[in-house]
């Protein structure tokens, strides 16, 4: 009995790997993660030791990504999270868990229209470590995940590096339904970013655009419209033994009010460098220095706070 199970499951990959055939995805591929995250604190709410008010606890996350060669220079890709599981809360059914996994990717990718490689869908943009440009797996207590739906465009050169995202981070409406009855609007992300790879030695420099509009009602008049300017520099030395960056970024735009217009006027920098101790391991150092911009008159029409999309 054990060799005729063992000749099923064989019999049964292998149908699979027929099926994918059929639908002309030959190439199939899988990753994903499985993580936990706990953390502990105290004094959090009377800043003493006099009360019990101490916490702990694990959160988990669960990724499962499928990767699929569609056609020749075509790739789909699909990914399912599971995230918010704590310890200590007990088992869920079958029913439950079907209520918490969520599709957080769902793209195509086309390698080259014209030189120019794109991907559209539900996907992750952004770099982990980014400041202020960021929407995909957080590592936050609760093991968040975010994801936005969008067009992505990139192309390069020996000399400059063109990235364009243009995102809906929230939508109100159906399809055919105006904004003329609102109550709250959309939520429109974007991004525009130029890597120079070789004006620095060891070392590129990014020059960043973003731009965000929130339609707060069917009025225009209260429309909250943020962009951030960014320019910075990073690279590394001796062999990357040595890393470094420096960022700076600046605020325009406005958030319309009734009256009077809110102007945004925040600044903020970033300086950060690191030492690879190659000897050791895989141990790294580094130190990071953060300064953003506050407000000190809440009553005029300047906010000079530094401000992102979050």
């Amino acid at each position: 009995m054990r060799k005729h199970a063992t000749m099923a499951v064989i019999l049964m990959f292998a149908a699979a790997a027929s099926s994918w055939a059929l639908v002309g995805l030959e190439d199939v591929k899988f990753d994903g993660s499985l993580e936990i995250n706990g953390n502990s604190a105290k004094n959090e709410t009377d800043y003493n030791d006099s009360g019990n008010d101490r916490r702990g606890g694990a959160n988990t996350r669960v990724r499962l990504g499928v990767n699929a060669t569609v056609t020749e220079g075509v790739l789909g890709r699909v990914e399912f999270t599971r995230t918010g599981r704590q310890y200590g809360t007990g088992a869920t059914t079958i029913a439950g868990e079907e209520n918490l996994i969520q599709v957080q990717n769902a793209y195509i990718e086309l390698a080259d229209i014209f030189g120019v490689k794109a991907k559209i869908g539900r996907q992750y943009v952004g770099n982990a470590n980014d400041l202020v440009w960021y929407i995909g797996p957080l590592n936050d207590d609760s093991l968040t995940v975010n994801a936005i739906d969008g067009l992505a465009l990139s192309a390069g050169s020996k000399y400059v590096d063109v990235s364009l995202f243009m995102g809906k981070a929230s939508e109100d409406d159906g399809l055919t339904n105006t904004d003329v009855d609102d109550a709250a609007g959309d939520v429109n992300l974007n991004s525009l970013d130029l890597v120079l790879p070789t004006l620095v030695p060891g070392g590129k420099v990014t020059l960043g655009y973003m731009w965000g509009v929130d339609k707060n009602t069917n009025a225009s008049s209260d429309n909250n419209n943020l962009k951030i300017y960014r320019v910075g520099v990073s690279g590394g030395a001796m062999d990357n033994m040595v890393n470094y960056h420096a960022e700076y970024l600046m605020n325009d735009g406005a958030l319309n009010g009734a009256l009077n217009d809110t102007d945004y006027e925040g600044s903020a920098i970033d300086l950060g460098v690191g030492v690879n101790l190659k000897a050791a391991g895989d141990l790294a150092l580094g130190i990071n220095y953060v300064l953003a911009s506050g407000d000190d008159n809440t009553t005029d029409t300047k906010d000079e706070s530094f401000r992102d999309f979050s």
